[in-house]
């Protein structure tokens, strides 16, 4: 399988005041996956979803629609700020068959985060199984 990481925290492991948002890729599966950890600022956020739209840009030319699980559940709610810019990002990037299925912590967030998504494109779980189902249903069918 081949399989591409970008990391956009200097180091990943530093999981103290800053938070962290890493991107891998699988190539193979046109799978790409986003784990976010912790608080972000408004910077490291900008720079995440310019470098995510580079990897999703490199997707799209597979052929294939490209899939995204994004797994939150170890990030605490975020600043408004942020929050709102990463939920106008996602809205704006995919678009039909593309599919970004978000993981979450709790119901609650779940139904908070759903707000303004679009259900052709974007599933929320709380479990990573639900979300990994849904993407492969997909992504069977095509």
């Amino acid at each position: 399988m081949q399989t591409a990481s970008v990391h956009t925290s200097p180091d990943p492991s530093a999981l103290s005041s800053r938070g962290v948002l890493t991107i891998a890729v699988d190539r193979v599966q046109n799978l790409i996956k986003v784990v976010g950890r912790g608080f972000w600022s408004v910077e490291h956020v900008a720079a995440h979803i310019r470098e995510f739209e580079a990897v999703l840009i490199e997707a799209r030319r597979s052929g294939q629609p490209s899939r995204t699980l994004v797994d939150l559940r170890d990030a605490p709610v975020q600043a408004p700020e942020v929050a709102g810019m990463l939920h106008t990002a996602m809205c704006r990037m995919y678009r039909p068959p593309e599919r970004a299925a978000i993981i979450v912590a709790s119901s609650l967030v779940k139904m908070q985060m759903k707000r303004g998504f679009n259900p052709a494109t974007h599933g929320v779980f709380t479990s990573e199984t639900a979300a990994e189902l849904w993407l492969n249903a997909y992504h069977r069918a095509c």
